[in-house]
């Protein structure tokens, strides 16, 4: 068997695909493709670890547990300052066992 590979994606192709954007077929031929050929995978894992990394906050590092709790509770008052439906009234009074 001759698995030489000649053609290649391109690099948008393989951001797509390492993105997952691309349908179902695609994305097979382009997976089977990266079984046969090193020089594609490492592309694809390059461009990988790339939108990984601009996904991660690099700002000024790890929260502290203080801010994390700020943000919390942030969140929770503006979550109790919502104005509730009927139905999360009624909600709340038949779980009142739980309590």
């Amino acid at each position: 068997m001759n698995t030489e590979v000649k053609l290649h994606p391109s690099t948008e192709l393989l951001n797509q695909f390492v993105q997952g954007d691309l349908v179902t077929g695609k994305s097979v031929v382009i997976s089977a493709h990266m079984e046969l050929c090193n020089a594609c995978s490492a592309k694809a894992k390059e461009l990988q670890s790339f939108a990984v990394s601009s996904w991660v906050d690099h700002g000024d590092g790890l929260q502290t547990d203080q801010s994390i709790e700020a943000d919390h509770s942030i969140m929770v008052a503006s979550i109790v300052k919502l104005p509730q439906t009927k139905s999360e009234q009624i909600g709340s009074r038949s779980r009142s066992w739980l309590r």
